[in-house]
């Protein structure tokens, strides 16, 4: 369905200049104040009108000079004069033709009676022309004012007029601007829904041609999608597992509880898509095919499922070094790419240990030792990373004694390189116990193997020092004081509140010949001996091990 286009979809289609929106914005403000302004000028006109003040009812020089000459002739008494000018006579003149009504001042036996007869008429004028000047300047104000009114009215009228002349202009030139506007509208409208009618026909056969290419890609393809789906079963069942960044304890051999097909459903996921191939195509997968974009956790934690499994199959006498490598292999990918995940770089500083000791077992010294500093790399670089974590300086610790421990242990002495090795293993052991969390959040099994590992460090000195010492005996006060703070410190970690220790681990530190405790049991008083058996059994007493064995 189409839609209108709207002002912005407009704009869009024909971007216009900045002089085409200037010249707009002026006809529209043109428009928009011209009544108002219209409004401003009726309402001054109306206010001129109302403050006209008339000219004042003069007489005009001509109506003086006529009414001089009256005043020379009598005029009967009921004489109506013609309108009088609109101008006074002035005091002056007034008081002259009073003087002349007055006796002459020579006497009047000169004066002829025809000359009295001629001031008696005068006088009488002087009094009929003020009578006829009061009446006059009445009529001619009353005259004046009508006038002044059908003036007025005039004017008025004529200002209606104009005003009413520039409505009609003004509507006019609206109606023909909306005319204009509506026609530009009209056109641009239509211009747009021509363009938005090809983007559509365009959009559609594209949408159609992708349509076809992946019913194409699947039908030429259809394993790799089925695969891909398998892909996103596989990390189901990893999430089981593996907690959105949590860390997972692979030595108690998650690996041993998966179902056979579980286990299954993982190997074919990826030995059909290579995860590390799928990284290295830089894009994130097609949804259509059903690949998926790996994630931190989904990585770490296939990677931690092939050491696990390596785990469960080397108890069996069967485990297999391409386990221990491909873990290696995908945490070191995600790694070149995420150089600042300390998480990952313990992860894969594990798996080197793990790399390290089976190459010990199958007498490989050299590359034994070889993976061991890589893994000390890697602790390190995460404890720099991360200072306030338990886990890098608790692996750190073993690797300093395991790195510097002599091959035939304890059958050869402990040399100076070793003793300084177990000294510095002991160091970093006390600075992991004075942390509160094991990388993000405090695990209080791991904490309990971390005092099981400074104990065990503790108890190979104790024994280093009475190997060296030929009259040392296990009575010695200084001995006995140390006996005494290993056996504290591993019954402080036994019994019902804690006792979290692998039994495999600490049969082998109390029965091996290079077992950590071994050579101390061997070494303290009977008593001593006596306690320390008491609770070999409560180190494990609580310990995850229905998937070790």
């Amino acid at each position: 369905m189409s839609r209108k286009p709207s002002d912005a979809d407009s704009r869009i289609l024909h971007p216009q200049s900045p002089a085409e929106i200037q010249w707009r914005n002026a006809v529209r403000f043109f428009f928009e104040y011209l009544p108002l302004a219209a409004l401003i000028m009726l309402v001054a006109i109306v206010i001129r009108a109302a403050y006209h003040q008339p000219a004042s009812n003069q007489f005009t020089s001509e109506e003086v000079s006529r009414l001089r000459k009256m005043a020379e002739q009598p005029r009967p008494s009921d004489a109506i004069p013609p309108a009088p000018a609109a101008k006074q006579l002035s005091p002056e003149e007034v008081e002259k033709l009073r003087s002349q009504a007055q006796p002459a001042t020579t006497p009047t036996e000169q004066f002829t009676p025809a000359d009295a007869q001629a001031l008696k008429g005068l006088a009488a004028n002087s009094k009929q022309l003020d009578r006829l000047a009061d009446n006059s300047n009445d009529l001619l104000s009353k005259k004046l004012d009508a006038e002044d009114i059908a003036r007025l009215k005039e004017d008025v009228q004529r200002y209606l007029e104009w005003v009413i002349a520039i409505a009609g202009i003004f509507a006019i030139a609206q109606t023909l601007a909306a005319g204009f506007a509506a026609q530009s509208f009209t056109r641009q409208a239509d211009r747009d829904l021509a363009e938005l009618k090809e983007l559509e026909n365009d959009f559609s056969s594209k949408a159609k041609n992708a349509i076809s290419e992946l019913e194409k890609f699947k039908e030429k393809y259809s394993v790799l999608a089925r695969a891909g789906q398998a892909q996103l079963e596989t990390f189901n069942i990893l999430s089981k597992f593996f907690p959105e960044d949590k860390w997972v304890d692979w030595r108690t051999g998650f690996y041993g509880e998966m179902l056979v097909t579980e286990r299954q459903a993982i190997l074919s996921a990826d030995r059909y898509l290579g995860y590390d191939l799928l990284l290295m195509q830089g894009t994130d997968p097609d949804p259509g095919t059903g690949l998926l974009h790996l994630e931190h956790r989904k990585l770490r934690g296939l990677a931690n499922f092939y050491t696990s499994k390596f785990e469960h199959e080397n108890k069996l006498q069967s485990g297999q070094w391409q386990d221990l490598e491909r873990a290696h292999h995908l945490l070191e990918f995600w790694l070149f790419s995420h150089p600042m995940d300390f998480q990952l770089q313990n992860d894969l500083a594990v798996v080197l240990v793990r790399c390290a000791d089976y190459c010990l077992s199958v007498k490989k010294f050299d590359l034994e030792a070889e993976f061991r500093e890589k893994a000390r790399v890697r602790f390190d670089n995460s404890a720099r990373l991360h200072p306030e974590q338990q886990r890098a300086y608790f692996n750190l610790s073993r690797i300093a004694l395991d790195s510097k421990k002599p091959r035939n242990w304890p059958s050869s002495p402990a040399s100076d390189e070793f003793r300084r090795g177990l000294s510095e293993a002991e160091k970093l052991a006390v600075k992991a116990l004075a942390l509160s969390n094991w990388e993000f959040e405090p695990d209080a099994k791991m904490r309990t193997e971390i005092e099981y590992n400074l104990a065990c460090f503790r108890a190979i000195s104790y024994y280093c020092d009475f190997r060296q010492n030929p009259s040392a005996n296990p009575g010695d006060t200084n001995f006995t004081q140390r006996a005494g703070v290993v056996i504290d410190a591993l019954e402080k970690i036994a019994g019902p509140q804690k006792g979290t220790i692998l039994k495999r681990y600490v049969d082998a530190d109390f029965d091996t010949d290079g077992g950590d405790l071994r050579g101390f049991r061997n070494h303290i008083q009977p008593a001593d001996r006596d306690r320390l058996d008491k609770i070999r059994t409560g180190l494990s007493a609580h310990a995850d091990e229905k998937t070790v064995d």
